[in-house]
C-alpha cells in the first residue's frame, strides 16, 4: 500500500503530502472543480481504518457494488458527487478514532484521495495520442490504412524472414518443433504465410501472455509480422485475439493504438483475459496461435524461461481440436474489448443510434458526452430556423422542411430519453479563435457545417438556454479543444465511444473494458476542468 497497512503509516503519507512544495486543493476548490478519486488510494484508506464496502455503503445509503467498483476503479468518484464529501466525512470520523488529527486534516484527506499518479498521468497522455491516431487514421483513405501496399518482392527484399520463404528456391525446411524466442518467430512466420497463400478464407485464433520481446527486440521480424498481418487482413481472413491483462493499462492503450489501423478492417474480433482467470486453465506463460481446423503453434513456459522453451508446430486434427476447445474457454472467460467499425458499417451503426428503440434499454444511466464541434440537435428552434433560413443552400441531403421533420423526430427522441431519469455531461467549446467553426449536423446528416466565427456566441448561448431548461444536463466549457472533428461518449459502467463523422468516411470505436472505462474518465475529468 502507498500509504502503509497502519493508521500511523497513513499520517506519515498526509504528512509527506503537508511537506511537499505543491500547494494542497482546498474544499472549495473541490466543489467547484472536478477532481476524480484515486481508487488505489480509496482502497488503501479503507483497508487501514478497517472499513468494509457494507460499512461505507450503509453510511451512504447506497448499494455494496458502488463502493466496489469505486475501489476496483471501474467506476469514477468524484469530488462533483456530493458523495465525494460524505465518504470523507466519514473517513474522518475514523481516521479521529486513531490519531491525534490536525485542523488541517481533512484537507490533507481530501488532497491525498484526489492525488493521481504519475502512471496515471501517463495514462492520460496515452488516450490523448490514442485519439490523434484515430482522427489521422479518419482522414485517410480506407484502402491506405496501412500505407500503399507495394508489390510483394518491393516489400519483402530487404526483410530475411520473409525473403527466405518469397524469393529463395531452398525455403526453411517446415519443422515439428522450434526452439526459444527465435524458434516462435521462425514458427509465426510460416504460420501466417501459410494462412495467406491458403485457398480458403481462414479464422485465425491468438493468445499469448509470453513477454512481448520475441516480438519485438527483432526489428526485421517485427516489420515481417506487421506486413503479415496486414495482407492476412485484406485478403479477407478474421483474427480473434485474445489480449492478456497481464500488460498494465498503460500498455493496452498504447497497444490499442498500434493495433487501431487493423482493428479497424473490421476483420479481427479482440478480447481481454484477466489473468487471474488464466492462470485456473493455463500454465504461467503460454502462446496459442490456430489457423482453425488446419495449424497450430503452441508453446508453454514458467515466465523468464521462454527462450528456452519448446514451440510446437501441430497439423494433426486430433491435436488441433484439443487445442481450439483450449482457446475457446479462453474465448469464454474473456471479455470483448470493444467493436471497430468504419465505412458502411459505421454508418449503419450510426443509423441504429437514430432508432429510438436504440436508447429505450438506458435508465438513470450517466452519459458523459464530449463534442468538439457544436451538435445542432441541442439548439432552441428559433437558432436552427436562422440556421435553416441563412444556411442550409450548402446542404444537398435534404430541404429545409425535411430537416426540421428530422430534428423534430430527433429532439422527441432526446425528451423521452431525459425523461427516463438519464443524466447527461455535456462538453463543448466555448469559444471560437478561428475565422470560422462547425456546426455537427448529426443524426440528420454526417456533414459538418462550417460557419462563419461571429456565428458562435449565439449559437452556444442557445445551447446553453437549452441545458438550463433541463433539469437532468449539464453544460462543461471546454477551454481547450485538442481534437476536431471527434465525439467521444462515455456511458459509465457500459462503454466508451469514438466517432469521427465526416461526408467521406465514417469510424466508430466502442470500447467496453473497465480499465478503459476509467482511463477515459479521467482523461474527460482533465478536459474539462
Amino acid at each position: 500500500m502507498a500509504a502503509g497497512k497502519t493508521p500511523a503509516g497513513l499520517a506519515e503519507e498526509l504528512q509527506a503530502l503537508r511537506e511537499a512544495r505543491k500547494p494542497l486543493i482546498t474544499l472549495e476548490e473541490l466543489k467547484q472543480k472536478r477532481y476524480t478519486v484515486n481508487p488505489s488510494h480509496l482502497s488503501d484508506v479503507l483497508d487501514i481504518l478497517k472499513i468494509a464496502n457494507n460499512q461505507l455503503a450503509k453510511n451512504l445509503n447506497v448499494d455494496d457494488s458502488l463502493v466496489s467498483r469505486w475501489r476496483g476503479g471501474t467506476r469514477s468518484l468524484n469530488s462533483k458527487n456530493p458523495l465525494f464529501f460524505e465518504v470523507l466525512d466519514y473517513l474522518m470520523l475514523r481516521l479521529e478514532r486513531s490519531l491525534e488529527t490536525s485542523p488541517d486534516q481533512k484537507q490533507l484527506l481530501a488532497s491525498w484521495l484526489v492525488q493521481q499518479e504519475a502512471a496515471e498521468q501517463r495514462m492520460t497522455q496515452a488516450i490523448a495520442e490514442f485519439l490523434d491516431s484515430t482522427i489521422l487514421l479518419s482522414q485517410m483513405p480506407q484502402t491506405a490504412a496501412f500505407g500503399e501496399m507495394s508489390t510483394l518482392q518491393e516489400r519483402v527484399r530487404h526483410n530475411p524472414y520473409l525473403a527466405a520463404y518469397f524469393e529463395k528456391e531452398d525455403r526453411p525446411q517446415k519443422q515439428p518443433v522450434y526452439h526459444g524466442n527465435w524458434g516462435i518467430c521462425e514458427a509465426s512466420v510460416r504460420f501466417l504465410i501459410e494462412a495467406i497463400q491458403s485457398q480458403d478464407l481462414c479464422h485465425l485464433k491468438l493468445y499469448s501472455n509470453q513477454n512481448m520481446d520475441w516480438l519485438t527486440q527483432d526489428r526485421d521480424f517485427f516489420a515481417a509480422w506487421g506486413f503479415l498481418m496486414k495482407l492476412l487482413l485484406q485478403r479477407g481472413h478474421k483474427v480473434t485475439i485474445i489480449h492478456s491483462l497481464d500488460r498494465s493499462p498503460l500498455e493496452m492503450v498504447m497497444g490499442l493504438r498500434s493495433w487501431l489501423p487493423v482493428y479497424t478492417q473490421g476483420k479481427i474480433e479482440p478480447y481481454c483475459l484477466n489473468n487471474r482467470t488464466g492462470e485456473e486453465v493455463l500454465p504461467p506463460v503460454k502462446t496459442l496461435f490456430i489457423n482453425s481446423g488446419k495449424t497450430a503453434i503452441h508453446s508453454d513456459a514458467f515466465a523468464g524461461m521462454e527462450d528456452q522453451a519448446l514451440v510446437f508446430y501441430t497439423e494433426g486434427q486430433r491435436a488441433l481440436a484439443a487445442l481450439e476447445a483450449q482457446f475457446d474457454l479462453l474465448q469464454e472467460q474473456s471479455i470483448r474489448l470493444g467493436y471497430f467499425y468504419r465505412g458502411k458499417e459505421a454508418q449503419e451503426y450510426f443509423s441504429s443510434q437514430t432508432d429510438p428503440a436504440y436508447f429505450e434499454r438506458f435508465r438513470d444511466a450517466d452519459f458523459r458526452i464530449f463534442n468538439s464541434s457544436l451538435p445542432i440537435y441541442v439548439l432552441l428552434p428559433e437558432t436552427r430556423k436562422l440556421i435553416f433560413a441563412n444556411h442550409t443552400p450548402a446542404i444537398k441531403d435534404f430541404s429545409a422542411e425535411d430537416w426540421q421533420r428530422r430534428l423534430s423526430a430527433s429532439q422527441a427522441n432526446l425528451s423521452a430519453f431525459l425523461s427516463r431519469g438519464n443524466r447527461i455531461q455535456l462538453a463543448l467549446p466555448d469559444h471560437c479563435d478561428a475565422e470560422s467553426f462547425l456546426l455537427d449536423l448529426f443524426p440528420l446528416s454526417y456533414q459538418q457545417l462550417s460557419l462563419p466565427a461571429e456565428l458562435f456566441p449565439s449559437l452556444y448561448q442557445s445551447i446553453a438556454a437549452w441545458a438550463k431548461e433541463q433539469t437532468n444536463v449539464d453544460l462543461f466549457p471546454l477551454r481547450e479543444v485538442p481534437f476536431t472533428p471527434l465525439n467521444l461518449t462515455l456511458v459509465e459502467d457500459e462503454y466508451v465511444q469514438v466517432m469521427l463523422r465526416n461526408p467521406q468516411d465514417q469510424l466508430l470505436v466502442q470500447i467496453e473494458h473497465p480499465a478503459f472505462l476509467t482511463a477515459f474518465s479521467q482523461y474527460l475529468d482533465i478536459l474539462i476542468d
